[in-house]
């Protein structure tokens, strides 16, 4: 537990520090920007992986297999890329988004789609507010 207070921070800092990001941004929002994994569910996946390895025996090569495995299954972790272009679970939100945006929606033009208007800003504020409420919901289901 002291070991993950001491870790949280170090990894926030270095994702607001790639994203050129403000200190009040969310952990969330930080992740989806950079498009890197939260913590948390890297900490859930090395886990699982370490823990595999320990009751089996597995080669260098299998173990390479498994982790692409882990990392390529959505269910295990959604990264930003599978929300904003992979995922058909968001489809009909996103497809919302590029309508009102009148272009394919991009992660890499996220920040200058936001502010090309107002419509385009509320727009991309409850998309993300619906995505991040469907993974926590997600989430939550899984810790139980």
């Amino acid at each position: 537990m002291e070991s993950w207070r001491k870790a949280t921070p170090v990894y926030r800092v270095s994702a607001i520090r790639v994203a050129s990001a403000f200190c009040t941004i969310s952990e969330e929002a930080v992740c989806v920007i950079t498009g890197i994994l939260p913590l948390r569910v890297l900490v859930k996946e090395r886990r699982t992986l370490y823990q595999k390895k320990r009751s089996t025996t597995l080669t260098p090569e299998e173990f390479r297999t498994e982790e692409q495995r882990l990392n390529q299954n959505h269910e295990a972790a959604e990264d930003a890329k599978c929300v904003f272009s992979v995922c058909s679970r968001f489809n009909p939100q996103r497809d919302e988004l590029e309508k009102i945006l009148n272009k394919r929606f991009k992660r890499e033009t996220l920040v200058e789609a936001m502010l090309s208007s107002k419509a385009a800003w509320n727009t991309t504020s409850m998309f993300a507010t619906e995505v991040l409420t469907d993974l926590r919901s997600v989430e939550r289901k899984r810790a139980k």
